[in-house]
């Protein structure tokens, strides 16, 4: 399928793939490696290309972060604590009326729409019993009228044989 020539070819063009992935590699480590030792640097303008740039986007080294000290008094005093103790409290309260109230909305919506189901599932089960009580006082006038609860006597050719002969 593949002569010798574009097989040649073809492994060619893998070495210099290999090649050239190989280099970008060991650049993009070396890269990272000048960017862990070079102290952190800030942009001061963004970068545009426009006509009218006036090249005041040099990058510029920022300043050192101050350590911190275990002796340093807490960024808030006791009351100014307090007061954000007792508004958050206060926040929460809300929050939590809130949660209420919409739950409360939520559990409204809901009977508004399983309500009607519910009517008309016990309008079911009413009409469905009125038909067994029919059904039973038919049955029971049946009786009375026929006498015997086993026999039940058919008028003549009540039931014809088609085809048959009897």
């Amino acid at each position: 399928m593949y002569d010798d020539e574009f097989r040649r070819h073809l492994a060619e063009l893998y070495r210099e793939d290999d090649r050239l992935r190989a280099e970008w590699e060991h650049e993009e480590r070396l890269a990272r490696q000048e960017a862990r030792a070079s102290p952190l640097v800030r942009q001061t303008a963004p970068v545009t290309t426009s006509p009218h740039d006036d090249g005041d986007d040099a990058l510029q080294a920022a300043p050192a972060p101050q350590p911190e000290t275990s002796d340093e008094e807490p960024c808030f005093t006791e009351e100014q604590f307090d007061t954000l103790a007792f508004v958050l409290n206060e926040l929460r309260k809300q929050w939590q009326g809130d949660i209420e109230r919409a739950q409360q909305r939520i559990l409204q919506a809901v009977v508004r729409a399983v309500l009607p189901g519910e009517l008309a599932e016990r309008e079911v089960h009413d009409l469905r019993a009125r038909v067994i009580r029919a059904e039973q006082h038919i049955e029971r006038q049946l009786k009375a009228a026929i006498g015997d609860d086993n026999v039940v006597d058919l008028p003549a050719g009540f039931i014809r044989r088609r085809g048959h002969a009897a």
